[in-house]
């Protein structure tokens, strides 16, 4: 397919959109609404996201991510069930200036993402940013970015090459829990944990740049 766009509502019993084959541009616009997107193999160069990527009920994955996405850029609302954007395949680049929330999980990676771009709102009610034992090279939380999590804003369990927040990034519990690796955190901005640690490390941290603030209990 080369171009698909929708302004209406796809939906199905199970999923809305399931994709095994070849899409060079997804357009989902304006007011329009997919319940579900499946992406379980095959490439989509550049899925453009205006609309809403949702559910109705408190358990699903809202779009799921086993081949190969290119460019995903979500400035609408990937929101509803139980992790919102999941990525076990290949994703080249996240740009989000808008919503992405779910009732566990608002981003969750066990695949590779290239780069992530914030300038919206990534939310849970456990972890906002879930990286489980997958590879992020890049993500920047900008200055109007907010990375907030019921438990944790980011947890880490993968290989995080640079992470750089210049906006905010907290949890009820801690702002980043990192179990694994990450190569550079460079903070200019908050990074909070309201009950315990702004930072939490339990892993490997190449090296720490901050000229914000980290705070804790």
């Amino acid at each position: 397919i080369g171009t698909l766009s929708n302004s209406g509502t796809i939906q199905g019993s199970s999923y809305g959109l399931y994709n095994t084959g070849s899409i060079a541009t997804l357009n989902n616009q304006g007011l329009a609404q997919i319940n579900e997107l499946y992406l379980l193999s095959g490439t989509v160069d550049q899925l453009n996201n205006v609309g809403s990527i949702s559910t109705v009920g408190t358990i699903g994955l809202e779009l799921y991510n086993l081949g190969t996405l290119g460019t995903l850029n979500n400035s609408g609302a990937i929101s509803g069930g139980s992790e919102a954007l999941v990525n076990q395949g290949i994703v080249t680049s996240l740009v989000n200036s808008g919503t992405i929330a779910a009732n566990h999980t608002g981003l969750g990676n066990g695949g590779s993402i290239g780069a992530v771009s914030n300038t919206g709102t990534v939310g849970s009610g456990l972890a906002a940013v879930a990286n489980s034992y997958g590879t992020i090279d890049s993500f920047q939380n900008a200055s109007a970015g907010l990375l907030s999590g019921g438990h944790t804003g980011m947890n880490n369990d993968g290989v995080v090459g640079t992470l750089t927040n210049a906006g905010a990034i907290s949890g009820s519990i801690t702002g980043i829990f990192n179990q694994a690796l990450i190569g550079t955190l460079n903070n200019s901005g908050t990074i909070n944990g309201a009950s315990h640690y702004g930072f939490n490390d339990h892993g490997q941290l190449g090296s720490l740049i901050n000229s914000g603030a980290i705070t804790g209990k």
